[in-house]
């Protein structure tokens, strides 16, 4: 402060309120103590960003260079240079200046932007880091282009001039307010807002018309003017009392050019912009009186006419435009979808001779002025049966009417949800007069199908058509309605990847529940946990379809059905770990059952079973089989020896001696191992092992069988599952999608 020439008592104060400054903290229960503010920003303070200012002022009095070369808002610079070694440089140091005094540049918001690039060119870095490029940067609330354009700048001030519009659109659409009123609001509102920062910006003739075709827009909105009114751009700002935006972008700039012309330096730029603004001087004069000329004749012409035609002496806006009582009052009705409901008739009373008028074909008259007829939509749901403006009538030499009010109708229709979200809807709108009947009036239809030129597609719906027709009642001849069917077809894509796609995942969830082996103990733990899932995805749907009883929809059906089959996979899974936990103790296996699961499904179902692997099985099979062999030689000797031909009688006596020695050794065996007491109760122990083993192998044989029998019922009512789940959801959601929907649905189709 000193170094900028504040007087030293001002620096004192400054110094005393930053070193003494105390504060406390308050939120909604409790206040704390009184504490000293020692470190940081003081955002609190008035004087914080004139102390920013100067210190920054003060740190880039070395580096800084005039404008435009060096461009300084807060901690926002702008460094301009013709090559990128002077920006290098020059950010060099910048950098070098602010770390110097503790600041530092931040690498990741530093940008440059080349103008007129060309082609080869590198890239700038700082201290070896390459700075990020970019094609556009704002300063000061501008867009700036690498390529000089400016057409995003427009597009963003197009739209900062309609919300604008739309914050004061309440003062700008009143009826009670005059039009003079409205231009000085709308010039004093909307108007800066579009004009921000474009006198620095050189507009071309495409971007200076869109930004007058966006002002038009606003300025009919304000006075209720259609296009179909064909009134003139002229007549438009003159009523307003607000001129051309193009002219006033150049008054502006203009205006810039006189503050520039005002400096002390570059006198040559001064010289210029004199020639330029009395060049632009000229321009706006000649080209700007005569048409004010023409418009005041205009004006003087048309208030004549209508002094006319709504003369007391010769129209009554509460008399029908009928020649004789018997005659009709034709109405022509179309409906414009999101924009317009056009009603035309003719009123005799309004024609003229255009001769007489110096050729003037339609004047816009008031509705509150002339007769209207009262068509209303009967079938209404919001309680309000009149448009919510009432624009100007479009009036013919001709005695044709044209009145195109802006509404919204809100409609009840009967809501269809038994294929959403592959569902259609026909939203019927029904127009009939309130007081007159068909021998009054007679109402036609424009066109066989409502105008979808304005429509704006929707991301949730399509239509399928729009058709209209005139119903009459043979019995009543008073009765007559104007009908339009909205046939509309849903865009499935959100709820499918949303909803369907999720519950076909979480479905084939349950698939794997037969899948997983009964001993791991997670088999109903993994089906409760997938229906669980789907009662949540129920309960979204619920939330969404509209609440009714006379159907219900395809995906809750859906729903519906992956629930029972779950819940039928809960009931196999308990039979299947109940059929897996069987022993021979609990249960006896049929025959049937040993037949049918061990032997035939299997073959079926492609299983097979592996071997047994059980070695005291074996052991026992191959002991069996040894004492079988054992037995059958002992019978083949016995045999062979009541056979045998001896030669003699010697022999035969020598072989008799011999076998009775063996019976007599056999007798002494037997004698001798009844007579030892510990072999006996020995071979007691071993033939209980055995035994015992025995039986062990035969339960465990037995359990083998019921948990394969457990096996195959599980296989097979994974097979039974996957094609129930593959055919009904198949079944379900393919009926919806191959049935056509060319013809107009009937209000009584279910």
């Amino acid at each position: 402060m000193r170094k900028s020439g504040v007087a030293e008592k001002y620096v004192r104060v400054v110094q005393d309120m930053y070193e003494r400054s105390r504060t406390v903290v308050r939120c909604a229960v409790v206040q704390t103590e009184e504490f000293k503010v020692e470190v940081g920003l003081h955002q609190g303070s008035a004087l914080s960003p004139f102390l920013f200012a100067i210190v920054m002022d003060q740190l880039s009095e070395e580096v800084r260079q005039e404008s435009p070369w060096t461009m300084m808002f807060a901690d926002d610079i702008v460094i301009c240079s013709e090559s990128r070694e002077q920006v290098e440089e020059n950010l060099e140091r910048w950098r070098f200046a602010l770390e110097r005094r503790g600041m530092k540049v931040s690498r990741s918001k530093t940008e440059y932007m080349c103008v007129n690039e060309r082609e080869g060119s590198g890239t700038v870095r700082l201290q070896g880091e390459e700075v990020q490029k970019v094609q556009e940067f704002k300063y000061l609330g501008s867009t700036v282009q690498s390529n000089g354009e400016c057409g995003k700048e427009v597009k963003k001030r197009v739209q900062a001039g309609w919300n604008g519009w739309r914050k004061v659109s309440g003062v700008l659409c009143d009826r009670k307010i005059s039009a003079r009123i409205k231009g000085k609001v709308y010039r004093t509102v909307v108007r800066p807002a579009m004009l921000y920062g474009l006198e620095t910006v050189s507009l071309r003739k495409r971007q200076e018309s869109e930004l007058e075709v966006a002002e038009l827009k606003m300025l009919r909105f304000s006075l209720g003017v259609t296009r179909l009114d064909r009134i003139r751009n002229e007549y438009i700002r003159g009523t307003a009392h607000v001129g051309r935006l193009g002219d006033k972008v150049r008054e502006t700039r203009l205006r810039w050019f006189g503050h520039v012309q005002r400096r002390e330096r570059q006198d040559k730029y001064v010289i210029t912009m004199s020639k330029s603004f009395a060049q632009m001087t000229r321009m706006l004069a000649s080209s700007c009186f005569p048409r004010q000329k023409a418009t005041a004749l205009c004006a003087e012409v048309e208030e004549r006419l209508i002094n006319y035609l709504l003369s007391p002496e010769r129209y009554n806006k509460l008399i029908r435009p009928a020649v004789n009582k018997s005659q009709q009052v034709t109405i022509a009705i179309q409906v414009s979808l999101a924009q317009l409901i056009s009603v035309v008739w003719n009123d005799y009373r309004l024609m003229w001779n255009p001769d007489e008028y110096e050729g003037v074909m339609k004047v816009r008259l008031p509705t509150q002025h002339i007769w209207l007829p009262d068509i209303v939509l009967y079938n209404n749901a919001d309680g309000t049966y009149e448009v919510s403006f009432y624009s100007n009538a479009v009036v013919s030499s001709n005695g044709e009417v044209a009145w195109l009010p802006p509404a919204i109708y809100k409609s009840a229709c009967k809501i269809e949800v038994r294929n959403f979200p592959f569902d259609q809807q026909n939203c019927t709108l029904k127009f009939r007069s309130w007081t007159y009947d068909h021998t009054e009036i007679d109402l036609v239809l424009l066109s066989d199908f409502a105008s979808r030129d304005d429509f704006k597609p929707s991301g949730e719906w399509d239509i399928v058509s729009l058709p209209g027709r005139k119903n009459e009642d043979p019995d009543d001849i008073t009765y007559l309605d104007i009908t339009y069917d909205f046939i509309i077809k849903r865009k499935p894509l959100f709820y499918t990847i949303n909803l369907i796609v999720p519950c076909v995942l979480i479905t084939s969830l349950a698939i794997l529940v037969f899948y997983l082996p009964s001993d791991c103990g997670e088999k109903i733990t993994l089906c409760i946990s997938v229906l669980l899932a789907l009662t949540v995805f129920l309960l979204l749907i619920s939330k969404i379809v509209p609440p009714t009883s006379l159907a219900v929809p395809l995906i809750g059906k859906y729903l519906m059905f992956t629930m029972v089959l779950v819940t039928f996979s809960i009931v196999t899974s308990v039979c299947v770990l109940n059929i897996h936990h069987r022993s021979p103790s609990t249960h006896t296996m049929p025959l049937w059952v040993k037949s049918f699961f061990l032997h035939r499904l299997p073959a079926l179902l492609f299983m097979q079973r592996p071997g047994s692997s059980n070695i005291r099985e074996k052991f026992r099979h191959k002991h069996q089989n040894r004492s079988f062999s054992e037995n059958s030689l002992k019978r083949e000797q016995d045999a062979l020896a009541d056979s045998t031909l001896f030669a003699n009688e010697d022999s035969r006596t020598m072989s008799w001696r011999i076998r009775e020695m063996q019976d007599s050794t056999e007798v002494r065996k037997r004698i001798s191992v009844k007579r030892s007491g510990d072999m006996e109760e020995a071979m007691e122990g071993v033939r209980y092992i055995a035994d015992k083993i025995k039986n062990e192998d035969d339960d465990e044989s037995i359990i083998e069988d019921w948990k394969y029998v457990a096996m195959v019922i599980d296989r097979l009512f994974l097979w039974i599952f996957v094609l129930v789940c593959v055919s009904g959801t198949v079944g379900l959601f393919m009926q919806p999608l191959v049935k056509s929907y060319s013809t107009p649905m009937d209000d009584n189709t279910e």
